[in-house]
């Protein structure tokens, strides 16, 4: 009776043990959340700055209701998290990738804008290279000049003339350093395409200057005349006015303007940097000899 009552009872706990593994061991079912839940959730994570997670959550969207209304705005969503991150590379990636599918889509303004975005943040000194600054300005463009009535259009036209100024202000790098080596030829074709090119930025005045003083090296001292005479006319209140003047004969009676000390640090910068790669390059020669 004693054994009964043992097997009995061992019988009994393998049971509840048995059963109570089962309970473990079954997964908990994540609740079924609507497609508008997810994406609202999503949005308060992109919020609280949780990129990972809120991409996360929009990637629920587009496998679980591809179909959605929501779809679209999750694939925006995915860009911006990827934006707002720094993630410039994949952001401009998912950025094309939502115009290739949904190309008149009612927000393919803000996508232009922020395609404009993830170079114009991008954009480098003027010694250095400006592709990022011509996408940017490329993106910008397309915007103002396909949607106007944007509310992007605005600040797309104030950041395409950023980019634009930063394009000319290159040309007059490269123009000067092939002047400042007695390569006239080079810089003039530099100190033109800012003339034609980037007119009405705030460098005509300086374009003119060094395209005139490009062609009196020349020995092109009529064209160099009327370079400086137009520049005389068209900016008598230039700090290259008293300059242009000389080589015309005439005295320009007000005094070159004083640079500013943000413009002479940087052009005093610009030239020890200038003198430093001299150098350099001056002892590399020295080594080979």
């Amino acid at each position: 009776m004693n054994l009964r009552r043992s097997a009995f009872k061992i019988l009994g706990l393998l049971l509840v043990a048995a059963f109570s593994w089962g309970c473990a061991s079954t997964p908990k079912k994540e609740p079924v959340r609507s497609d508008k839940e997810i994406y609202q959730e999503a949005e308060r994570k992109l919020e609280r700055k949780k990129y990972e997670q809120a991409r996360e959550d929009l990637g629920k969207i587009l496998t679980q209701y591809p179909e959605s209304d929501l779809a679209p705005l999750a694939k925006l969503s995915i860009a911006r998290a990827y934006y707002r991150e720094r993630k410039y590379e994949e952001a401009r990636t998912e950025y094309l990738k939502f115009l290739d599918l949904h190309p008149q889509h009612e927000r393919a303004d803000e996508v232009h804008y922020f395609l404009g975005l993830t170079y114009f943040d991008q954009i480098n000194s003027v010694d250095r290279d400006q592709s990022s600054t011509q996408k940017a300005l490329d993106h910008f463009q397309t915007l103002t000049d396909a949607m106007p009535d944007s509310p992007y259009a605005q600040e797309a036209a104030r950041k395409s003339e950023i980019c634009r100024k930063k394009l000319a202000e290159k040309e007059l790098y490269v123009g000067t350093f092939y002047f400042n080596r007695g390569r006239y030829e080079a810089a003039l074709h530099r100190f033109k395409v800012v003339l034609g090119k980037y007119p009405g930025l705030g460098l005509d005045d300086q374009a003119l200057y060094y395209v005139g003083e490009s062609l009196w090296r020349l020995d092109q001292k009529e064209r160099a005349k009327e370079a400086f005479q137009h520049l005389l006319q068209a900016h008598p209140d230039s700090r290259f006015a008293y300059e242009a003047g000389k080589r015309l004969g005439i005295t320009v009676a007000s005094k070159p303007r004083r640079e500013s000390s943000g413009s002479f640090l940087t052009n005093l910068l610009h030239s020890l940097k200038q003198s430093f790669k001299e150098l350099k390059d001056s002892i590399v020669e020295l080594g080979k000899e």
